[in-house]
């Protein structure tokens, strides 16, 4: 289980691991959000330098969600 530390200071969790790689397939987090095992006073580390976390952000980055769709109109028939 692992903490997440948002921009502002603040702490949210615990989260499991595929929490992590959902929040990040989903853009509420990246590689460099900071995070650590829960209930552990250690240091705050960047997502992708967690080397039991590492994969996750590989992992996402794998997986394209298209964030919009380009419409084009039909061509006119002759």
């Amino acid at each position: 289980m692992y903490e997440y530390k948002a921009p502002g200071g603040e702490v949210y969790g615990p989260y499991e691991e595929g929490q992590l790689l959902e929040f990040v397939k989903g853009g509420r987090m990246d590689g460099n959000s900071l995070v650590r095992k829960h209930e552990e006073e250690e240091e705050w580390t960047p997502l992708n330098q967690m080397e039991e976390l590492s994969y996750i952000c590989r992992e996402a980055a794998a997986t394209v969600t298209p964030t919009c769709l380009l419409y084009t109109s039909p061509s006119p028939r002759d």
